[in-house]
């Protein structure tokens, strides 16, 4: 009797999840860890910082359909990285609450050093070829250089991928964190209204974004490029979603009559490791049925106005970011295999991944811009 119990108690069940405990912990966990996730997410990263050397190029003479198609495909490849960054950041707050702090202040400083890049580096690059490709003054190369980045701005807000890195772990830590000191009690609940801060960061990048479409004679500054975010609108609300739910699982954890302690042990399982992983997969195949609704309707009402075809208007759409959930499914995989049980004890490693992977990012900036400059010369 006692062995049936046993077994009974080791099996996952999905909605039975408060059950299971490090001592009853099934078996399962994952090969990849959140290291793993965070090396790929860098690949991806490198393919849409080449994507964005590219993308300036398509239009000069010089630039064929070739450097055009290359543009596309780096750019679809490019666009997983910020939900490969996100999954394995997710799991490991959810691991170590600890974390939290440390990932937000990592997300800040790494947002504000790919704006200094793209502010002294990457624009003044671009000017500077552009004026000796045309001749034209500094003054001329900045409106010219406005009117590029405006013919497709989504694919060049992608260099500061990490200010959605970090208005999303700011909002899972303003959901889910107990403050110590601040808010406490009652108070705790204008604590969790803060989030509304970065909700609302994103929202005016999505209707800035949006305005260009609807608006024809707007035109982003350049200079407002690196401070907008670089998700679809719909994978946004993904991870509020996702958020959300384990703040409710939290909550409903504690009316078991189990403890804080116990909960955080219980986040330490591989059963919940694999719960996040099948719940992560279901919320984002919600998102990308949901984008593709958005964007037949967005499509269709912009045809309408706009008197074009449909086709066309769905072209113009995409550029906001509205109908660009579906490459996220090639990464299902990743997700399904995904443990952030799996741990590391070798923490150098976890530091050197980012330095490598933003001097590989740059390095292959440099690299396109110096072919790209070969090519028009």
């Amino acid at each position: 009797m006692e062995k049936e119990q046993k077994n009974k108690g080791n099996k996952f069940h999905l909605f039975k999840w408060h059950l299971h405990n490090q001592d009853n912990d099934i078996k399962f966990r994952g090969p990849l860890s959140y290291r793993h996730l965070r090396i790929i997410a860098w690949v991806f990263m490198m393919f849409m910082a080449m994507s964005v050397v590219f993308s300036s190029f398509v239009r000069f003479r010089h630039a064929g359909e070739a450097i055009q198609t290359t543009a596309d495909i780096f750019s679809t490849i490019g666009s997983l990285a910020l939900p490969t960054f996100l999954i394995a950041n997710f799991g490991l707050i959810l691991r170590n609450h600890k974390e939290a702090k440390k990932t937000l202040v990592t997300h800040g400083l790494i947002a504000l050093g790919m704006m200094a890049l793209a502010y002294l580096f990457v624009f003044r690059y671009v000017f500077t070829v552009l004026s000796r490709y045309n001749g034209e003054v500094f003054e001329v190369s900045q409106e010219l250089v406005t009117l590029v980045l405006n013919w497709n701005p989504s694919k060049f807000v992608y260099l500061n991928i990490f200010i959605d890195l970090f208005l999303c772990s700011l909002s899972f830590f303003l959901l889910t964190y107990e403050p110590k000191k601040f808010f406490t009690g009652k108070k705790i609940i204008l604590f969790r209204l803060l989030v509304i801060l970065p909700i609302a960061y994103e929202v005016a990048c999505v209707y800035v974004k949006l305005h260009t479409l609807t608006t024809p004679e707007f035109n982003i500054p350049w200079y407002v490029f690196p401070l907008l975010t670089t998700k679809p609108p719909l994978l946004l609300l993904s991870f509020f979603i996702l958020t959300i739910i384990f703040a409710i699982r939290k909550h409903l954890y504690l009316k078991q009559g189990h403890t804080e302690d116990e909960f955080d042990a219980y986040l330490k399982t591989n059963a919940n490791s694999l719960q996040f992983s099948i719940t992560t997969c279901v919320v984002l195949l919600f998102a990308i049925a949901l984008d593709i609704v958005v964007l037949t309707i967005c499509s269709n009402s912009l045809a309408d106005k706009m008197i074009i075809t449909v086709e066309e208007a769905s072209d113009e759409v995409l550029k906001s970011g509205i109908g660009k959930c579906l490459p996220v499914v090639f990464i299902f995989p990743l997700i399904i295999l995904f443990s952030y049980s799996k741990t590391h004890k070798d923490t150098l490693v976890d530091k050197v991944i980012p330095v490598a992977g933003i001097i590989l990012c740059v390095y292959s900036v440099v690299e396109s811009l110096v072919q790209l400059y070969a090519t028009i010369n």
